[in-house]
């Protein structure tokens, strides 16, 4: 029994004991000096003017049989793929047989036509000459004839009439017919002529040169393979990007929760990942209008902000695109100002307060809030160096002070 009470009593005067220093670790004693308010955030490396690289061709694949490095440094011109287009082969081969084939066929028609054409001039002299002399010895007299064996054999004049007039429609639906045809397969000819064109243009457009200065990007597809010797790639579809080197940029994503005092100006310090010591200062250039999912499978939303990274710093430490870094955010920067813990800062109404904790006890204070940060804020007027602050107050008073001494209600917001 006695054991017990004295387990109770050690644990009460414990408990007193502990409970000063416990409210003494809930205060803040405000300093005024040197403040930094930033906020860390992972971004990758991009470029504004980033040129798709597309793979030569339309509704065909191609096979890849030549490419240059990923992440390479190219300069304009310089050949960064080859492809090989066995289907465009194939049907230029055949587009040449046809071509062969059609030219053939037009030689043979050609030969016919003039066959049947020199058939039809024979006919049409023989009956002219027949008709010469028919003409001639028209209204001869009988004994003339008699004298004259050879014409024996002449035909009737109206016969012959008849038959040159029927041998000169035939000429004329000869080379009208004839020239249809011969039409015909002249624009059958052009036609596989074209295809041979258009073939030879594919083939001979295989190569994919740089348009311009800068790094390659090969593009990952559905699968997450980047392309690869002997890969077949569709025709028109994009196999790679080229960034220009001159428009570089550092992408952001800043949790929506501490995007709050972001805006164009503020100064940024990025560095690699795992490299701390290779770093460099910029200045955000681009704050997206509102914060968006970057992920489908979580609910989280980024603010996007962007700031520009010159040339010569990524050539000089041979940073790449789509690299990871990590960017410092300064949202403040002062070599003299107040700043607390954005736990002791409350809300009354509309205007901030924060207990200080005095030698007649606390009091709510109004403050000015300036710049906040993810975990402290800037106090711009309300607060002095030596005022203790009170953490995480669970609520304000019945009434709010001023720093001038003149208070409100803390729950009307009322001034009094």
């Amino acid at each position: 029994m006695f054991r017990t009470c004295a387990v109770v009593i050690a644990i009460l005067l414990a408990a007193a004991c502990s409970a000063p220093m416990q409210q003494e670790s809930r205060v803040e004693v405000v300093t005024a000096g040197p403040a930094i308010l930033a906020i860390e955030a992972i971004g990758s490396l991009h470029s504004s003017q980033a040129t798709p690289l597309i793979v030569p061709g339309e509704w065909s694949q191609r096979r890849l049989i030549w490419l240059i490095p990923d992440g390479s440094t190219v300069h304009q011109g310089e050949v960064i793929a080859r492809f090989a287009a066995d289907t465009d082969q194939f049907e230029l081969d055949m587009a040449l047989l046809d071509v062969e084939r059609a030219s053939r066929e037009r030689a043979t028609q050609n030969m016919e036509l003039h066959d049947r054409s020199s058939e039809l001039d024979v006919s049409q002299a023989d009956v002219v000459g027949q008709l010469a002399i028919t003409r001639r010895y028209t209204g001869a007299t009988d004994g003339v004839l008699a004298r004259n064996t050879v014409l024996e054999a002449v035909q009737d004049q109206g016969y012959l009439l008849r038959k040159e007039r029927v041998l000169t429609d035939m000429q004329r639906l000869l080379s009208r017919r004839g020239g249809q045809a011969m039409a015909l397969l002249d624009a059958k000819e052009a036609t596989f002529e074209e295809q041979v064109r258009r073939r030879r243009a594919v083939l001979s457009q295989l190569e994919v040169r740089a348009p311009h200065d800068g790094i390659v990007v090969f593009e990952a597809d559905g699968a997450g393979q980047k392309p690869h010797l002997d890969a077949t790639l569709w025709a028109g579809t994009k196999f790679a990007t080229l960034p220009n080197l001159q428009a570089m940029e550092i992408d952001i994503a800043v949790p929506q929760m501490d995007a709050t005092a972001i805006h164009e100006g503020l100064g940024v310090e990025i560095h690699p990942v795992d490299v701390p010591q290779d770093k460099i200062e910029t200045r955000i250039s681009w704050v997206a209008a509102t914060a968006a999912q970057r992920d489908r499978d979580s609910p989280a939303r980024y603010l996007s902000v962007r700031a520009p990274v010159s040339a010569a710093e990524i050539a000089s430490r041979r940073w790449q695109p789509n690299q990871s870094f990590v960017a410092r955010i300064y949202l403040l920067r002062s070599g003299h100002a107040i700043c607390v813990p954005n736990v002791a800062i409350g809300r009354a109404g509309d205007r901030n307060f924060v207990n200080v904790r005095g030698r007649g006890g606390v009091s709510a204070r109004v403050v000015h809030v300036g710049v906040r940060g993810p975990s402290r804020s800037e106090i711009v007027a309300g607060l002095n160096a030596g005022d203790a602050v009170e953490l995480a107050p669970a609520g304000p008073p019945d009434a709010v002070v001023d720093a001038a001494g003149s208070g409100s209600s803390a729950r009307s917001g009322v001034r009094q």
